[in-house]
């Protein structure tokens, strides 16, 4: 383990569909509460398509002001425990790409701007110019965590991710490409939105964690061929560098962002079989949130981060070790590991 590092996760802090803080939005997951709502298109002929998204939080809000109003009050819950009111915070956020919620942007991630809009609404003093933005989809949470962990100086830092697929062009061009769990599509996904943000510290005993980040990693995959697929190289690779960095073995928990879709859950699959000794059958217990969530998007490895820091700290967690694996739909993969403290 590195000398410095912010290991310990000292505040936690999520929104999603349903839920008015961290806890509950976990509980709610967990009791298996969520449930799509139709979402009408306004386009001829009129189309509806069901989607998990905040009940908090009216469907004419979209783009830029959704993202904020999902993040602001996941921000303040996290960084309440940490923050000394005085010192400035360091963001590390997980984001989708901008040409998600704003197409006219041609890539571009606005991070000053996204940021400071972020601060007025959560009236914190974040740190602009030492607050770093992620955007590459669901994967970006293990590149914000990592930044976050390794972040030197004084002052509260905290790692998150935010995203929503309610945009109406966005589920258009899903549905357009049958992305989407349908009648007619049983390899789809759900669409869901959230926030969920991560306080950290260096391990202290003053300081009670919900539990302990022992490995983060990420990187890219080999790009595939007919003669080598490479389904889940990359992600067994990962996996088992993370499940050395925990005392015990096999890992109690898999949490996966496996959503419906054929791709993803092939890979996950693959995985399943190749670390098979990490994970047996009767010692271990796979999650897959996005069945209670739906798919979070960017927001998935903060979500699921939060969801196992919880169950670690309330009991409800069904080992004292856990791994998540994220996948972006390009090449990007990273895995989390984490122990109770």
């Amino acid at each position: 383990m590195k000398k410095g590092r912010r290991e310990a996760i000292i505040g936690v802090g999520a929104t999603g569909a349903l839920g008015a803080d961290a806890l509950s939005t976990v509980l709610f997951a967990r009791a298996a509460k969520s449930s799509p709502r139709a979402f009408e298109f306004g386009t001829a002929p009129r189309q509806h398509v069901g989607t998990m998204r905040s009940v908090r939080l009216g469907d004419e809000l979209t783009g830029l002001d959704r993202l904020l109003a999902l993040a602001a009050p996941a921000l303040i819950e996290a960084a309440k425990p940490a923050w000394d009111g005085d010192a400035p915070l360091r963001v590390f956020l997980s984001i989708p790409s901008p040409t998600v919620w704003e197409p006219n942007t041609h890539g571009s991630v606005r991070t000053e701007e996204f940021l400071s809009k972020l601060s007025q609404q959560t009236r914190l003093p974040i740190d602009v110019a030492s607050s770093q933005i992620v955007a590459i989809g669901h994967a970006g949470f293990a590149i914000a965590l990592d930044r976050a962990l390794h972040a030197q100086g004084p002052g509260c830092v905290v790692a998150g991710g935010v995203d929503t697929h309610h945009e109406q062009f966005r589920l258009a061009q899903l549905l357009e490409n049958m992305r989407l769990k349908s009648e007619t599509v049983h390899g789809g996904f759900v669409p869901g939105e959230g926030a969920a943000f991560l306080a950290l510290e260096r391990t202290t005993s003053e300081q009670p964690a919900y539990a302990l980040v022992r490995h983060v990693a990420s990187g890219l995959c080999e790009e595939p061929t007919f003669e080598e697929p490479r389904v889940a190289e990359l992600a067994t690779l990962l996996v088992r560098q993370a499940a050395a960095s925990l005392k015990e073995r096999p890992v109690g928990w898999m949490l996966n962002d496996a959503n419906g879709e054929r791709s993803r859950s092939k890979e996950v699959d693959f995985l399943r079989l190749r670390c098979s000794d990490l994970f047996p059958a009767d010692r271990s217990q796979e999650l897959r949130l996005a069945d209670e969530f739906g798919d979070l998007g960017a927001a998935t490895g903060a979500m699921y981060t939060a969801y196992a820091a919880l169950g670690m700290r309330h009991g409800f967690a069904p080992s004292s070790n856990a791994i998540i694996t994220l996948a972006s739909a390009g090449r990007e993969r990273g895995v989390i590991a984490l122990e109770a403290s």
